[in-house]
């Protein structure tokens, strides 16, 4: 089985994404911001990595000997943060964990970002990649999109909300648990 890094791991759909593949038998590596973070996710049986995920030092050393990342890491529903850190967090580490990933030989980098970005969707069509953006209150533009390293597989997956079935768990689709 594939070794997998989940940036964000300490979040809501981080940590039930680090819990279903833990167990559906892959060795995980968790990055969580804070150490409150820690111990649930270290309940789950993944290797835990507790920094933030715009430290180059610490996302090189996160994704040595992985073959996927699930990136999750972002600034969601925060009143007055100033649009510089959504750039930092969402644009600028991004790029560089895509850019580490590249270098280490991880094979895929599934991004996780938000519909939110798109807004009203005009038309019958849903949206794509290249849809324009008209982001709802507090959604960002996301740059990164353009983000593509030789030798690897970006993919971008833009979820709608997910919503809790009363355990913690969210109903995340199976598809996007492939390695």
């Amino acid at each position: 089985m594939p070794t997998v890094l989940v940036t964000g791991a300490g979040g809501f759909t981080g940590l039930a994404l680090a819990r279903t593949l833990v167990d559906r038998g892959y060795t995980v590596r968790g990055l969580v911001r804070s150490a409150t973070s820690q111990g649930e996710l270290a309940a789950t049986g993944a290797e835990v990595v507790c920094g933030d995920v715009r430290e180059g030092s610490l996302v090189r050393r996160a994704v040595e000997g992985v073959d996927v990342i699930y990136h999750l890491a972002a600034v969601f529903r925060r009143a007055g943060v100033p649009d510089s850190e959504y750039r930092s967090v969402h644009v600028d580490a991004t790029r560089e964990l895509i850019e580490a990933a590249a270098r280490s030989g991880v094979r895929r980098v599934v991004h996780c970002s938000t519909v939110g970005v798109h807004g009203h969707v005009r038309g019958d069509a849903p949206a794509t990649e290249d849809a324009p953006f008209h982001p709802m209150a507090g959604a960002r533009p996301r740059e990164h999109s353009s983000h593509r390293a030789p030798h690897i597989d970006v993919e971008r997956d833009r979820h709608p909300e997910i919503f809790p079935n009363g355990d913690r768990t969210p109903r995340l689709p199976p598809r996007r648990l492939r390695g």
